[in-house]
């Protein structure tokens, strides 16, 4: 295996399997294999010391703070002791990913750099229930709502390219639902992104799985409406400021002489046979005869119409950022 990459595992209360898949790793790699202590507690301690005693480096978070947090520490961890590593390959503790399929997430970001790398698994006859429903259901709402056709999107194996560690360590979500963050925030920066096929493996039904089946799926589910709400929020402020600076251009400033004289003279340049187009009345000016523009005539609203279109293109963009930056200041 490549000695540029490495391997981070998170872990929380692992069974004693962690150890023994540590030991098929280490037999096989000889780089950087960094195991997250996210807060087991003294009872667990004696499995982290045997993987130390393996030439595991480990590092402890005192208190529980999820998946999340854990990839988060090792990231950081990689990138003040390990700068050089080209990026790093996340397994699970539990053993279900095979070394030949982290082989393949290792080929596929050497083929392609800078890309964050899946191993998707293919739910089917001997899955878990929770795991296949929870599964489907969440691939669903991410194609429907983003655009992100993956059939396995809660998969722990993925190859994070260090060009990335930045944004990843900017994201939001301290639990599961921050790898479906990545996804999302891949989406949204266009960061390539492969997928390579995988084995499905589960022990016991996955009963070794700290996955909180209601609350950790509500977390999940608001990871993926927050998009959504980003979006609605940045469509109704744009919808709000294109009616209210219509309605002034309409109500207040084409009221006025001087502009409802300009506004009227562009808009009768204009084919006079437009539908409601009927002045009602003119003033005369050392340049001739102009017709104005009154309250309620069809005039001011061609001439808003006209003068606003161009601007109102603007809009759109403007507000999804003002959006964005109210949002990530509200997480």
């Amino acid at each position: 295996m490549r000695e540029d990459y490495g391997i981070l595992m998170p872990a929380y209360r692992p069974e004693p399997v962690m150890v023994e898949y540590l030991k098929k790793l280490r037999d096989q790699w000889d780089g950087l294999i960094l195991l997250i202590d996210d807060g087991s507690g003294p009872d667990y301690r004696e499995q982290f010391q045997a993987a130390e005693r393996l030439g595991v480096v480990v590092c402890r978070q005192e208190k529980n703070r999820g998946k999340g947090a854990a990839i988060k520490l090792g990231l950081t961890w990689c990138q003040e002791h390990r700068p050089e590593l080209s990026g790093v390959v996340t397994v699970d503790c539990d053993g279900q990913h095979s070394l030949e399929d982290v082989e393949k997430v290792l080929a596929a970001m050497d083929r392609n750099p800078g890309s964050l790398i899946l191993g998707c698994r293919s739910f089917g006859e001997g899955t878990p229930g929770r795991s296949q429903i929870g599964n489907r259901m969440t691939s669903a709402a991410m194609r429907i709502f983003y655009g992100i056709s993956l059939e396995d999107t809660q998969t722990g194996l993925r190859g994070l390219p260090a060009s990335w560690f930045p944004g990843l360590l900017s994201l939001s979500g301290e639990r599961y639902e921050y790898e479906l963050n990545m996804l999302i925030a891949t989406r949204r920066e266009g960061i390539p992104m492969a997928t390579v096929p995988i084995r499905t493996v589960y022990f016991n039904e996955n009963e070794g799985s700290h996955y909180r089946t209601v609350r950790d799926s509500l977390r999940i589910m608001q990871a993926i409406c927050r998009g959504l709400i980003q979006y609605g929020l940045s469509s109704a402020l744009s919808a709000l400021v294109d009616v209210s600076i219509y309605a002034v251009l309409v109500k207040f400033v084409f009221v006025g002489a001087l502009l409802s004289e300009l506004s009227c003279q562009s808009a009768y340049s204009l084919p006079q046979s437009l539908p409601g187009f009927s002045p009602r009345w003119s003033i005369t000016t050392a340049t001739g005869s102009f017709p104005m523009c009154r309250t309620g005539d069809y005039s001011p609203h061609l001439c808003a119409t006209i003068l606003y279109g161009p601007f109102s293109s603007f809009l759109p963009l403007a507000w999804y950022g003002w959006s964005a930056g109210i949002w990530g200041l509200m997480n």
